[in-house]
């Protein structure tokens, strides 16, 4: 067996230090209570993971505002009093050894009524196919006053000791909505021409980069390509990639689809795609960014991670599902102790489930969140 030279070095992303090259995506669980508090189950979740060797773990979608949840146990950084929580959660998963970033979500015209109590907002007045609610359109206060969201909810992950946070802005989310004409049927300022539907996304970078500072790691995440008529496409992000990286973001994932494609393409792949089949996306925008860049989707092997390091094809590379299943794959891994791995099934039980029962679960891990994983 070749040794996994490339996944077990360091990586430092402004002051963020990362003791290797595996990342924990952010994978909605609703382990969070009602309220959006941080729980001790999605303590124990996280922790393991990182116990398990992961060099960064990025926590789930966490709502920047009320109107932009699309889940009911989602977490919040929408208002101070849910630092702590974050605090606890930080200190738990750098005593287990890995680095922390949060996820600020806004899930836009997929935001659900049924969960926020309000109408969904979006760039215009185009339903999601998957949620199926009109959406208002969102009048200029209503930009602002987000923007000003986001950068508050960074403000908050940082003050609870995160090392980074990342914009989420894949899945056909709120940024995405704005970028991708897919969605955005504008005719002011944001809309329109390529670079007016940039200009929410930079908004939205510059404000929280004035917030965080410097040297305060701030990622993003997007679809490479949506894989849908009208929408973005590899060589849309190829040109948006670097507008993003110039505009104040340090660490890019690739990712790919859409909310109404979630498992046939690249949220969640199952089925017959092969493993790491869309690495090509990270790759094409690898070549283009001045940035690091993470792989993601159907990737459940450290074996699969170290070629895509090897050659060259990002600097990161996301494990999720794989990692659900058995959250000390990557140790067990490094000791070449393979046969004790348990092995996900790519069934996508763990989606599901989130959605017919109301809280992840595992076919293969039943301790899931219980701190014996």
């Amino acid at each position: 067996m070749a040794p996994f030279n490339k996944v077990f070095s360091p990586l430092k992303i402004k002051n963020m230090e990362l003791p290797g090259r595996i990342v924990f995506p952010p994978i909605a669980t609703n382990f969070a209570d009602e309220k959006g508090f941080v729980t001790e189950r999605l303590i124990r979740y996280l922790s393991d993971i990182a116990r398990g060797g992961t060099g960064l773990i990025i926590v789930e979608n966490t709502a920047i505002n009320n109107e932009g949840r699309n889940l009911v146990r989602e977490p919040r950084l929408d208002e101070d009093r849910y630092i702590s929580g974050f605090r606890r959660l930080v200190e738990a998963v750098h005593k287990a050894g890995a680095r922390i970033a949060v996820q600020l979500h806004h899930g836009g015209r997929s935001s659900s009524s049924k969960v926020n109590g309000s109408t969904p907002v979006a760039p215009s007045a185009v339903a999601c196919p998957l949620f199926k609610e009109m959406p208002r359109p969102m009048t200029l206060e209503d930009i602002q006053r987000t923007v000003e969201d986001y950068a508050q909810a960074a403000r908050r992950a940082r003050e609870a000791g995160a090392d980074a946070v990342e914009i989420h802005g894949a899945s056909g989310f709120l940024p995405a909505q704005f970028l991708s004409p897919y969605a955005n049927k504008r005719t002011d300022e944001y809309g329109g021409s390529k670079e007016n539907r940039l200009r929410f996304p930079l908004e939205l970078i510059a404000k929280v980069r004035k917030e965080v500072g410097p040297d305060y790691c701030i990622g993003y995440r997007f679809s490479g390509d949506e894989f849908v008529p009208g929408g973005l496409t590899l060589d849309d992000h190829r040109e948006i990639a670097p507008r993003l990286v110039g505009a104040g973001i340090d660490l890019l994932h690739v990712t790919a689809g859409v909310l109404e494609n979630v498992e046939e393409v690249g949220i969640v792949p199952a089925g017959k795609k092969k493993e790491g089949w869309h690495n090509y996306l990270a790759a094409g925008i690898k070549e283009v960014a001045d940035v690091p860049v993470i792989t993601v989707g159907k990737i459940v092997s450290l074996a699969a991670a170290e070629e895509v390091l090897q050659k060259n094809g990002a600097d990161l590379v996301s494990i999720g599902r794989a990692l659900i299943a058995d959250p000390g794959l990557v140790r067990k891994s490094r000791e070449g102790r393979f046969k004790d791995i348990v092995r996900c099934r790519q069934c996508n039980g763990c989606i599901h489930s989130l959605y017919s029962e109301g809280v992840m679960r595992c076919e293969v891990n039943p301790e899931l969140g219980s701190g014996r994983s």
